[in-house]
């Protein structure tokens, strides 16, 4: 069974091979490091480990090619500078694929939709329109929103910018692409709101589309005059 103990081990061979192929004058190519860490599988922690040991290593190659340390100068005195240089490049792609691969991703901390919307103020419902808004947590994590200002008759189609969704910090709504659109909406079109309660983003937007006033770039704050009309899976 390949161990993580090993990684190190093979790695270390993998620098003496070519070294001797070095002195030997024959033909020199480097391993696929990439392929030996997803075969022994190392933890980032030991890749971490290894990538600063092997720093040390191309530290003192470097040393020895600027003749910088006589010790050093005289212990790589087997290999000219033409050899210690190819020999420096190996180091600096093990030392490059080793950094890429310690590097941890953590997990982004998954904070409560209902806590992101405290804050959100917005218009429950509207006498006037006929309308009511839905549950603002739903905006967390939407592919989609779509807000009605009844003071200002401006109908906003959020659209998400990523796959993680739509954000909210206080009253304005967060992660929204530019190709997310306002439209005044008039009173001959008041009849829009019965044709986009139903179907995908594609659709309201391809209703809003027709709706012949000028578009506007969303600012994405929601304030007490705003409906939530809907939120978008997709």
């Amino acid at each position: 069974m390949k161990t993580e103990t090993e990684f190190g081990y093979i790695l270390e061979r993998f620098l003496d091979d070519y070294m001797g192929k070095l002195c030997d004058g024959g033909s020199v190519r480097k391993p696929n490091f990439e392929s030996a860490i997803k075969s022994y599988k190392p933890t980032k922690r030991e890749i971490k480990f290894l990538k600063d040991h092997f720093v040390e290593v191309r530290a003192e190659i470097t040393g020895a090619i600027n003749k910088t340390d006589i010790d050093l100068v005289e212990g790589y005195s087997f290999l000219n500078v033409t050899k210690l240089k190819k020999l420096d490049d190996y180091l600096e792609s093990l030392i490059d694929v080793l950094e890429a691969k310690s590097k941890i991703t953590r997990k982004k901390k998954k904070v409560n939709p209902a806590k992101l919307v405290q804050s959100v103020q917005y218009l429950p419902e509207s006498k006037e329109f006929e309308l009511e808004s839905v549950n603002p947590v739903g905006i967390v994590g939407a592919k989609g929103l779509l807000c009605f200002n009844t003071k200002t008759k401006k109908l906003t189609l959020f659209e998400a910018n990523t796959s993680d969704g739509l954000s909210i910090k206080g009253t304005t709504v967060q992660g929204f692409s530019e190709d997310s659109i306002t439209k005044t909406i008039r009173k001959n079109n008041y009849n829009i709101f019965s044709l986009i309660t139903e179907g995908r983003i594609v659709h309201t937007k391809g209703v809003m589309t027709k709706v012949k006033t000028k578009n506007s770039t969303p600012t994405g704050r929601i304030n007490k005059d705003t409906l939530i009309l809907r939120t978008y899976l997709q």
